[in-house]
């Protein structure tokens, strides 16, 4: 599926923030099976999809994340790559997700534009952004480490302190 079938033009992407389900795709080889998980996800109330293949080579992460970008499109429902910014630029997607070892927030608000979604991996107090860093307007916990999980209480405290020091 080409950039122009899944309408670009046609961005749901809003400043107005989201609430609801943020749904994260599994590692998928097949894209039909991956296309009916999404579908269901979408009408089970998905308001964002981030779109997350870390075994797939880049020829199989383009197809699948253009046939997602048109399902999104259909749905109105942003699209949010995971860790690809050339991926999400050649497919038009509403956003990108950074992580750990990925381009820096500024590189990819560049290339991505001030219009995009542009969320990044908290993994814990002292990963949070340098006050020189423009704070991304998304921001997700990391998997939890196998280690005995910290109450709800503790948990909100945790990210209300990182999303205080993002913002400097």
């Amino acid at each position: 599926m080409s950039r122009a079938q899944a309408k670009p033009e046609h961005r749901v992407v809003s400043q107005a923030g989201f609430r609801g389900l943020y749904a994260v795709t599994p590692d998928e080889p097949d894209i039909g099976l991956l296309v009916r998980k999404v579908r269901k996800a979408l009408a089970g109330g998905a308001r964002i999809l981030q779109y997350r293949n870390k075994s797939a080579n880049a020829a199989l992460r383009r197809e699948q994340g253009a046939a997602l970008l048109a399902l999104c499109r259909e749905a109105r429902v942003p699209l949010v790559i995971n860790d690809d910014l050339d991926l999400a630029r050649a497919i038009g997607a509403d956003g990108l997700h950074l992580g750990r070892e990925d381009v820096s927030i500024a590189v990819a608000r560049a290339q991505l534009g001030e219009d995009r979604l542009l969320g990044v991996s908290c993994y814990d107090s002292s990963s949070s952004l340098s006050p020189r860093e423009k704070p991304a307007p998304t921001m997700s916990p990391s998997a939890a480490p196998s280690r005995p999980r910290p109450s709800r209480k503790q948990r909100v405290r945790r990210f209300r302190s990182i999303a205080r020091r993002a913002r400097g």
